[in-house]
């Protein structure tokens, strides 16, 4: 991660217009996933800051409009107000190319849905994950356990919402029935009919039975009918 600004509490006007913008937009969105703004291109804005930074009289305030009040996007439009001696000069249309860079898993090559998540399909990098669809922990470990929701495209990042845990068990695959009666416990042969984690109820079917059972998910590939 690149860390710019740590900002406690608030302050302001600010003495620069550029101080002003990065303040707020640290505010704003620097304790999302521990990763602050990493640079600001002030694009169309930028002439006007730099008409009027010359002069030390001049004091700065910075707004975000209510849509960009969470998240991180990759675009927003801030609303800057000038000022002398406290009266207020003008007010600006500031729009701005924010930037937060971040070290993300990125797929190797297209992982399909449902297949387990390796680490050897996935490399760690830095990038640019302003304009994502969701936040991106950065502290994050790898998602053992896991497969993917959807389609992984190469070269895309991993997100939450394109995980899943795996199951305990598979539907259509073999699973170890036990089943206990006072002090005996029968361990039979079976086979899911649903996925499950742990905890959960599935539907088995026996070795050699037509009928179906309920059966509560103990650990991978084991369940137990109670």
């Amino acid at each position: 991660m690149r860390t710019r600004l740590q900002l406690e509490g608030e302050r302001g006007p600010y003495a620069s217009a550029r101080e002003a913008v990065e303040a707020t937009l640290t505010k704003a969105y620097g304790g999302v996933d521990r990763v602050t703004p990493g640079w600001i291109d002030m694009r169309s804005g930028a002439q006007k800051i730099e008409d009027v930074e010359d002069d030390p009289e001049l004091s700065y305030r910075v707004s975000l409009p209510p849509q960009h009040a969470g998240g991180m996007p990759a675009q927003a439009v801030l609303q800057l107000e000038t000022y002398r001696g406290g009266r207020l000069l003008r007010r600006d249309a500031l729009p701005v190319r924010l930037h937060r860079m971040a070290s993300v898993w990125l797929a190797t090559r297209a992982v399909a849905p449902g297949e387990a998540l390796d680490p050897s399909a996935f490399e760690r990098r830095e990038i640019d994950v302003a304009g994502l669809p969701e936040t991106v922990d950065a502290a994050a470990p790898w998602a053992d356990g896991w497969r993917a929701r959807t389609r992984i495209a190469e070269g895309a990042p991993l997100l939450r919402s394109g995980m899943q845990l795996l199951p305990g068990v598979s539907r259509g695959r073999s699973v170890t029935a036990v089943a206990a009666a006072g002090q005996v416990r029968l361990t039979l042969p079976g086979t899911a009919l649903q996925d499950g984690q742990s905890g959960a109820w599935v539907r088995v079917r026996l070795a050699g039975q037509r009928e179906t059972v309920m059966a509560q998910v103990e650990s991978s590939g084991h369940v137990e009918v109670k």
